[in-house]
């Protein structure tokens, strides 16, 4: 190609192209290849934070080694949507010296960073801001015991399934805003759970056969599945500050009239639910259409009824 013709096509890239005003831009940016990555600027300094973090989506995109060294350049840009899109590019390139080169002094968000996988946990240690871990494990990471989820540092939300027998008590030293555990066949040393900020959940194969560990306990949004015909429900009338509930295969409505702090509640199952007792009540139902309900119609008009798929 001509040297003069490639001197205007790089000049229009540079002045027109590069860089990228938003993420949408982008995607057609990629077809450059490793390319890219000189026309990209040395730093972030004096762009808007929506031009910055297409910059960095860009880089990312390239993912080569090359890649790396341009994203460690913008690693020390403090705002939030750029620090979340260098976490997010983080899958894409080797774990251990995209955490040694790139987020090692990372200022992260507000020091927090979301976890996905347990292949990342090795290499926490090595962000030397982190103060706090949000992890969202996906189902087909299944927890097998809680050990490794208790030794991250400092975790705020922890959602994980699990599997088997699981044990409770290594998340006792833990102080999660959030704990959601499912797939348990059944969970034991209920007394360990920590104290949680706003949300507690706990899905087991086996129907709980005592909610006593829940007397006297502070949480606002509680999660559980189906309790055991002789399981006394009353214990939630003793959870304090309860303002949210979801619960599976739950067909006596009764308990929830009794909790007075309660302002919405999730109801699913395979069998009829009767929704009666519910009636003078105050509060938001979500219902699924799949399920059966029995009262929707006599409910009272303090009652407000969401239908879900």
């Amino acid at each position: 190609m001509d040297g003069d013709v490639c001197d205007r096509i790089d000049a229009i890239i540079r002045d027109r192209i590069v860089p990228p005003r938003s993420k949408r831009e982008t995607k057609s940016l990629c077809a450059i290849g490793n390319r890219l990555l000189r026309y990209l600027p040395a730093s972030l300094n004096g762009l808007s934070e929506a031009v910055a973090t297409a910059t960095v989506h860009s880089a990312a995109l390239v993912g080569s080694p090359e890649a790396m060294t341009k994203l460690a350049a913008y690693a020390n840009d403090s705002r939030n949507a750029v620090q979340e899109a260098l976490l997010t590019a983080w899958p894409s390139f080797d774990l251990e010296r995209y955490a040694e080169e790139v987020l090692a002094d990372a200022p992260l968000n507000e020091g927090i960073t979301n976890v996905e996988s347990v292949r990342f946990f090795p290499h926490l240690f090595r962000l030397r801001h982190l103060k706090g871990v949000d992890v969202w494990l996906p189902p087909n990471e299944p927890q097998f015991h809680l050990r490794d989820l208790a030794e991250l540092p400092s975790p705020r939300y922890l959602y994980s399934w699990v599997s088997g027998d699981i044990d409770l008590s290594p998340l006792a030293p833990t102080k999660p805003h959030l704990l959601q555990l499912m797939g348990a066949k059944r969970y034991s040393n209920l007394e360990s759970i920590p104290e949680v900020k706003f949300s507690l959940g706990l899905y087991q194969q086996e129907p709980w056969r005592s909610l006593d560990f829940l007397r006297g306990r502070r949480v606002r949004s509680l999660h559980l599945s189906g309790l055991a015909p002789d399981c006394d429900p009353r214990a939630l009338t003793e959870v304090i500050g309860l303002r949210a509930m979801y619960c599976e295969n739950w067909y006596d409505a009764e308990v929830f009239s009794l909790v007075p702090t309660l302002t919405r509640l999730t109801l699913k199952g395979a069998a009829p639910i009767d929704l009666r007792p519910l009636r003078d009540r105050s509060l938001t139902l979500a219902l699924r259409r799949r399920c059966t309900y029995v009262g929707v119609d006599e409910l009272g008009p303090d009652v407000k009824v969401e239908w879900r798929g």
